[in-house]
């Protein structure tokens, strides 16, 4: 080949260096401390900002984008660089191209005129070009300038892989003759030695990383595997395969793995040749294959243009990868196991990240058996899965080693698990008849056995009978510490540890189906035949009330919520009701279709539920999807493991065991697997504002350990189109770890279009479901703290009437209302605000107003304190006029205010004691009132310590500090008595104090008005002063001057600010200073001071328009001086509903219907004056036609005269 035909020119420095082989020689294990760094293990570890939060999920999608690099043409096979730094590819028409990984461009393009190449490789540091393909020799070219240097002779067909030795010294091939030949490469032109044959094509090759031995598939449907020490074939390995086509020996040579042309990827034990694993994904032929250094992933690249990945330890579905529009040549993974690149017949190469997929696994692949009645996960031993079938106890560990034991009794009834002894109760007997009739307690009972097993050991520990009118429910407490059986019209309490009766309740009308107990064992709720559910208080032993839905029917299950405040009620027509667990009332129904299983998990109010392929997580109260979780099969049950950190799948084609979203703490996306790639490209593309395609299919997917969705993306990266889409289509409205939700983002990034669309959902949602609400928790302080002033609105709807029908409509007492509660119940008692003689069936009406979100409204502690701050720091002062921040404003303040009494009290002992000790200096006095300066002090000091920087921001504290300084010095002054300025240090003091003083006026509402007044008229007449001051330092220089400079300036400034307020003399005025005195009292004392009052006037009415606002303003300063006294409260966590027993407000309503008959009024008015002037418009319109009638009729008349005159002119 000639200089001229070579496309591309390398200089010295471009020279290729590839590899021997596909790998290096020096094979990187990867350890888990290496695996930490691809994924760290606690990405939380410390508290991120929200733009952190998103940087870092765009910086971890973002490398699932697989980059590419476009070839200018179809490759056959591709390698890469020994540096790391260019990848090596042949194609069909006999050309090598060679691209540089960085710059993502092809350097090379250079026809080797050898017909179609279909393998390559390179040795001697990349020094030397080995090529195979359609005519059979193999050819060895320089890499330098691409020369043919020697040709090996041996193939009689077209040879289809080349792998070169890690010495480099042996290269081994294979082809279409189906030989499989050893070359001396250190030899020129050297003859092969045959190691072994098929008998039909050979497609592929691989030699093990050692060096050792060498794989090769072939039209066989078999793959060889031969010993290079032992020089012989060592297994073959046939089985039903179709055509393979690929193989790949991973690197420590634990196992085999090839794909063949029925679209399936096998596993095998290396050695032991034992199939572990048949991967399904493919959908055509598997073209290559690979395997990440540490053996843990098998990739396969196949003519289905997929690529997809495959876990040889956990048993797992494949990943698949979609990107390429051809088939998948090659594929190449980079030595630290990140990333891989393919090769493809679209002309390019990709590189990918090796995404992380391993929050799921498999315990086994094959059910223990299909009568499976119940599932359990173990509380003392861990590790293990507890399943019962009707005959049979079974247990399975972490390594998926199952044991089995079976049951003694035959007429099995229930089983009940003790998850903290890991003891299932079976309860076996005959249920015959009805046995319990009310007024009737001596009917015959019947006997039932109670076999307790220890499940972990799987030994009967003991057996127990008992007498009962049946048995058709039972359930352990919470506590252990009891057995609860429903029976025939009765459910029954009975100790664990003998089965003794502690208690039973005697109110059903039929046999007890479900039973449910509240996490604190206080409630205990059961339902019969009938749909009838009973409430019963367990410690006071009574029946609290019926809970009755007669359209909802059988009820299948019931739970209780974590934090004890809803019963969740499934019925068996798939209704769900929600019913609060305070008052026993219905605050939700849903409908849940196809529904198999429900559960809380631990301590959070998320609804778990369980559907033929898919987990739902639903947030409680406000009831929105917090993600879903795809599974590749049905599931019949699922449990909890019981340190949270896992869920357990029974599916039709095995156990699985999924990360809890909840507690992982490695970056990781919850959704469905399958398409996980495609749900990064989705979200990458919209970070990149590139994505115009709203996806449905992606909204209840979540990134955990963030707590994200899509909703909380497209509100950061303002796509407001998606949102509302969202929105509608009922995406989760969750709060992410961090505390953001979806609202606080778009306030964040001030979205005001977002945020409207925010508030009109919101209002929307909540009228159907005020509960919904809750997801307003975190976002109070956002709200308030925002500039955007309609963001106030949604504190109306915050704020709302209560769904409780059992409270009172009327009372006729003279309570002071509003009455305003804090309680951790949703609902209230009526008589918690007043007692029940108050209240009446006529007489004021009352209105009961309520939150559906908790807020922590203890004083000192944290969340308290950062709400008022984002009071007092807030531009927006519209939500001052809010009724709910005027609630919790006056409610704030009557709990700390005697706080600040109490500090009013000493300031004003220790101000009475300094102005005695001003009047008739005692030392006695003075002892008195520096020690109560130094109490003061020390409540500055505190004050400090608790505020930080905000302490210096309320200008009353720099007069603390002065004043607090100057008392010190006088105290010390007057005690050695070194100082000549006593009695002015004195006076400056009182002075301080006094001023001081004046801030205390502000604990008296009616005061404090006039304080804020004081504030103003300061602030707006500084400007005022300063031209005051300078014409009246200008006239004092015109006297100054006049009198000849007789007396000092000091004099004519005191005369010229004397006649400002009216103190002069004119008796020895001459013209000349009676002209300048004309000039000066027109000006300052006629003009400044009338243009003093026009300001005091504005100002008086500016303060008196915003009374409300800076009474607030001034009231919230207060409640945070007093609450960083509490101190010792602030890592305190109490949240409470707020609560409210107020007037009815018929005022608005009547003006909205007298509004709204006004507008009928108005409409009827226009309609009238519409057809008035429609009847007018038909009367000249009537007149119109009369005479156009008229017209027509003296046409037709003059038309006929005309006719009998011309027919008398023819006569």
């Amino acid at each position: 080949m000639n200089d001229t035909e070579i496309r591309g020119q390398l200089s010295k420095d471009d020279q290729l260096k590839f590899p021997s082989s596909i790998y290096s020689s020096k094979i990187i294990k990867i350890s888990p401390s290496n695996e930490e760094k691809l994924e760290p293990n606690s990405i939380l570890s410390s508290k991120k900002s929200l733009r952190e939060e998103m940087q870092q999920i765009c910086f971890y999608i973002s490398q699932f984008k697989p980059s590419k690099i476009v070839t200018p043409f179809q490759g056959t096979w591709m390698l890469m660089s020994k540096d790391k730094s260019r990848f090596y590819f042949s194609n069909r028409e006999g050309r090598i191209g060679i691209a540089k990984i960085d710059t993502k461009e092809t350097c090379l393009d250079v026809d080797l005129e050898e017909g179609t190449i279909w393998t390559i490789a390179l040795c001697n540091n990349d020094s030397y070009l080995f090529s195979g393909g359609k005519k059979g020799p193999i050819k060895k070219f320089s890499t330098v300038d691409m020369k043919q240097i020697d040709t090996y002779e041996g193939h009689t067909s077209e040879v289809n892989a080349i792998l070169i030795s890690s010495d480099e010294r042996t290269m081994y091939s294979t082809g279409d003759d189906g030989t499989v030949l050893k070359w001396d490469i250190t030899i020129p032109s050297s003859k092969p030695e045959l190691l072994y044959t098929h008998n039909s094509l050979a497609y592929h090759m691989d030699l093990s990383v050692d060096n050792k031995f060498i794989a090769t598939t072939s039209g066989e449907r078999n793959v060889k595997v031969y010993s290079l020490e032992d020089k012989k074939i060592i297994k073959i390995i046939e089985e039903d395969f179709g055509t393979t086509w690929c193989v790949k020996i991973t690197s420590s040579n634990t196992f085999i793995a090839f794909g063949d042309d029925r679209n399936l990827v096998y596993l095998y034990k290396f050695g032991s040749w034992e199939r572990l694993r048949t991967f399904k994904g493919h959908t055509n032929r598997v073209r290559c294959i690979n395997a990440t250094h540490d053996e843990r992933i098998i990739i396969s690249g196949g003519i289905d243009n997929n690529i997809f990945l495959w876990d040889t330890l956990d048993k797992r579905e494949g990943l698949l990868l979609e990107g390429h529009t051809n088939w998948v040549k090659t594929i190449i993974i980079s030595p630290d196991n990140n990333f891989f690149y393919s090769l493809s017949d679209d002309c390019s190469i990709m590189t990918w990240r090796i995404p992380r997929f391993d929050y799921y696994t498999a315990l086994t692949d094959s059910m223990p058996y299909n009568n499976v009645v119940a599932v359990y996960t173990g509380g003392r031993n861990t590790e293990n899965l507890y399943m019962f079938s009707t005959t049979t106890l079974s247990k399975i560990n972490r390594y998926g080693e199952m044991m089995s034991f079976n049951l003694t009794k035959k007429n099995y009834l229930h089983n009940i698990f003790n998850p903290k002894m890991d003891i299932c109760c079976v309860i076996s007997g005959n249920i015959t008849r009805s046995y319990y009739y009310r007024g009737n307690n001596t009917a015959p009972k019947t006997k039932f056995t109670f076999e307790f097993y220890d499940v972990h050991n799987m030994i009967l520990e003991k057996t127990e009978t008992i007498d009962a009118y049946g048995i058709y429910s039972a359930m352990y407490s919470y506590d252990s510490k009891y057995i609860i059986i429903g029976e025939d019209r009765r459910c029954t309490i009975l100790f664990a540890n003998n089965l003794q009766v502690y208690h039973f309740f005697s109110s059903h009308k039929d046999y007890v189906q479900n039973l449910c107990q509240s996490p604190n064992c206080q409630l205990l709720f059961s339902s019969d035949k009938s749909g009838v559910i009973k409430s019963y208080d367990i410690n006071g032993k009574k029946e609290i009330r019926s809970l009755i839905d007669t359209d909802a029917g059988v009820v299948a299950k019931m739970i209780v919520s974590s934090d004890n405040e809803f019963l969740i009620v499934l019925h068996k027509n798939y209704k769900v009701n929600i019913w609060a667990t305070s008052k026993m009332i219905k605050v939700k129904s849903v409908i849940f279709h196809n529904v198999f299983d429900i559960q809380f998990i631990g301590n959070n109010n998320t609804l778990m539920c369980l559907y033929e392929k898919k987990l739902t997580a639903i947030e409680i109260p406000a009831f929105t999807c917090a993600f879903e979780i795809i599974l590749n099969s049905v599931a019949s049950y699922f449990a909890m493991s019981n340190d949270l950190t896992e869920i357990f799948f029974y599916q039709e084609n095995g156990i699985f065991v999924y990360k809890n979203p909840y507690t992982v703490n490695t970056l990781s996306m919850y959704g469905d697997v399958s398409i996980l790639n495609k749900y990064c490209h989705y979200i990458g593309r919209v970070a990149s504002n590139k994505q115009e395609t709203y996806e449905k299919s992606f909204n209840h997917w979540v990134i955990e350990p963030f707590h994200i969705n899509a909703m909380h993306l497209y509100a950061y990266f303002n796509k407001g189109e998606f949102l509302e889409k969202a929105l509608d289509d009922e995406a989760g409205f969750i709060i992410s770890k961090s505390g953001y939700s979806p609202l606080d983002i778009c306030l964040q990034m001030n979205n005001e279009d977002s945020v409207n669309l925010m508030f009109t959902k919101i209002k929307q949602e909540s009228k159907k479901n005020p509960l919904f609400l809750n997801v307003l928790e975190k976002s109070l302080n956002r709200i308030c703290m925002h500039g955007y002033s309609r963001t106030s609105k949604f504190l109306d709807i915050i704020l709302c009437k209560s769904i409780d029908t059992t409270l009172q409509k009327f009372h006729h007492s003279n309570a002071k209302l509003p009455i305003i509660l804090f309680s951790k119940e949703l609902f209230t008692s009526k008589n918690s605000f007043m007692n029940s003689d108050q209240y009446s069936q006529e007489g004021q009406a009352l209105q009961f107003l309520q939150t559906y979100f908790k807020m922590n409204m203890k004083p000192g502690s944290n969340e308290s304190l950062d709400f008022i701050k984002s009071l007092i720091l807030t531009e927006n002062d519209s939500i001052f006029h809010k009724k709910f921040i005027q609630l919790i404003l006056e409610e704030k303040w009557l709990r700390v205010r005697k706080v600040l009494l109490f500090q009013a009290l000493i300031y004003l002992s220790y101000m009475a004691l300094l102005s005695a000790y001003s009047s008739i200096p005692n030392w006695q006095v003075l002892i008195s009132c520096f020690s109560l300066n130094i109490i003061l002090i020390l409540y500055e000091i505190m004050q400090i310590a608790f505020s930080g920087k905000d302490y210096f921001t309320d200008p009353w504290n720099y007069l603390d500090l002065i004043r607090s300084a100057l008392m010190t010095l006088m105290f010390f002054q007057d005690l050695y008595n070194t100082g000549k300025y006593n009695d002015f240090l004195v006076a400056v003091v009182v002075f301080f104090t006094w001023i001081r003083g004046v801030s205390y006026f502000r604990l008296i509402k009616v005061t404090r008005y006039y304080i804020n007044l004081l504030y103003e008229v300061i602030w707006d007449i500084l400007p005022f002063l300063s031209i005051l001051f300078y014409s009246t330092v200008a006239f004092c220089l015109i006297f100054a001057r006049l009198d000849n400079l007789h007396e000092t300036t000091f004099s004519f400034l005191t005369q010229s600010w004397e006649i400002n307020v009216g103190g002069f003399d004119t008796a020895g005025y001459g013209k000349l200073w009676y002209l300048a005195f004309f000039f000066h009292t027109l000006l300052n004392p006629i003009v400044m001071l009338n243009l003093l009052i026009s300001i005091m006037s504005h100002t008086f009415e500016r303060v008196n328009s915003q009374i409300i606002v800076a009474d607030s303003r001034e009231l919230a300063g207060m409640i945070l001086e007093g609450e960083l006294l509490y101190f010792y409260r602030k890592n305190r966590i109490e949240r409470t509903y707020l609560h409210v027993c107020t007037t009815l407000e018929v005022h608005s309503e009547e003006n909205h219907v007298m509004s709204s008959l006004k507008e009928i009024k108005k409409k009827i008015g226009q309609l009238n004056t519409q057809h008035l002037s429609t009847a007018s418009r038909l009367v000249v319109l009537e007149d119109t036609v009369r005479k156009i009638v008229d017209k027509i009729d003296d046409i037709k008349s003059i038309a006929e005269e005309t006719r009998n005159l011309v027919s008398r002119t023819n006569t």
